[in-house]
């Protein structure tokens, strides 16, 4: 079965939903997915901006997001606690 045998299988089936609602459907399904992806890509984008403005607090940096954002995520523990010790002390 080639290309046009399902194209015309298809075409021929009876209209339970027509051919341009799937694909409306589809393109709404994709749409999610593709805006994801572009977050995704503006979160790995802004965790390597910050591991290059940083270099001392980041010294494990690589291409690794994922290790990147452990590192950032340790940072930040780090500094949380040395705040509740700083305020200890006043």
């Amino acid at each position: 079965m080639d290309d046009s045998d399902s194209n015309s299988w298809f075409d021929a089936s009876p209209d339970i939903i027509d051919k341009q609602q799937i694909e409306h459907e589809l393109e709404n399904l994709s749409s999610p997915l593709l805006s994801t992806e572009t977050e995704m890509k503006n979160l790995k984008a802004k965790i390597q901006q910050i591991t290059l403005e940083y270099p001392t607090h980041f010294p494990l940096s690589n291409e690794d997001p994922f290790e990147n954002l452990n590192q950032l995520t340790s940072l930040l523990k780090n500094l949380q606690n040395e705040i509740k010790d700083l305020q200890r002390y006043e």
